[in-house]
């Protein structure tokens, strides 16, 4: 099948049910959540194990292969350039979060995936913002007489949760349903619509996730905070006692 290389350690299999579409701005774009990471969190995401791209006919997901590197399957076709950032920001969170990779929602899983949630919706904002840097269009330009970018405002919004005015009555009223050892979208999108102005406020808060480790393993929020902070640097160890005190107060 072969692959496109796009960055020192991503790629993008030449999978023919991705269908037709344009690699030149595809690929473009997921290299931009490669490099909005690494402004977030260091550089180190170069130098992350390698990563492809593959196609799936239903749910996005990330697997380990062999001993470091990872596969993500994307369920997308064609120029939904929207759909790729959406899909492949979640999963690349999974990826620098590098933890066993396994479909088990046990432990603290549920808030890792509120927080790939989230990097889903900041991604898509970044989008939006480039949609006039970089001159992106599509054919709904010409035949809708809407933007794109209005386009992917509205498919972003669509996605968007509901961000909850108490977040600790939330978590204590939605308890028994995280401990399902099932997925809740509906829960982890309120979540990262909850805490996403403290990531718009210091990005440099996305530094957590590379302390996260496997979330399967944590038993209790308390406890993962105990370590983020311990393991926090000065220029976000504000931001992360300002997210604990949302969470818990």
């Amino acid at each position: 099948m072969g692959s496109d290389q796009i960055s020192t350690n991503i790629y993008v299999g030449k999978d023919p049910r991705f269908g037709e579409y344009d690699k030149e701005i595809v690929h473009r774009l997921l290299q931009q959540v490669q490099i909005d990471f690494s402004c977030w969190t260091g550089d180190d995401v170069f130098q992350t194990c390698n990563c492809t791209l593959l196609y799936k006919g239903e749910c996005p997901t990330i697997y380990k292969v062999g001993d470091k590197d990872h596969l993500i399957m994307l369920h997308v076709t064609g120029d939904e350039w929207w759909r790729w950032i959406y899909q492949f920001a979640h999963e690349y969170c999974h990826h620098l979060v590098n933890g066993p990779m396994t479909s088990e929602m046990i432990g603290l899983q549920w808030f890792e995936e509120a927080i790939c949630d989230l990097s889903s919706i900041c991604h898509l904002d970044r989008l939006i913002a480039l949609c006039d840097v970089l001159r992106i269009s599509s054919a709904l330009d010409n035949h809708n007489r809407i933007s794109y970018k209005v386009h992917v405002i509205a498919c972003r919004n669509a996605n968007f949760g509901t961000a909850q005015e108490t977040c600790s009555e939330y978590l204590k009223s939605v308890a028994d349903k995280l401990a399902e050892p099932v997925y809740h979208r509906d829960i982890y999108s309120n979540l990262s619509a909850t805490i996403l102005p403290l990531f718009q406020e210091n990005p440099r808060l996305w530094k957590i996730i590379l302390h996260f480790g496997d979330m399967r393993r944590w038993s209790s929020l308390e406890d993962l905070f105990d370590h983020l902070e311990t393991t926090a640097t000065v220029d976000y160890a504000a931001s992360l006692t300002k997210l604990r005190s949302l969470l818990f107060s």
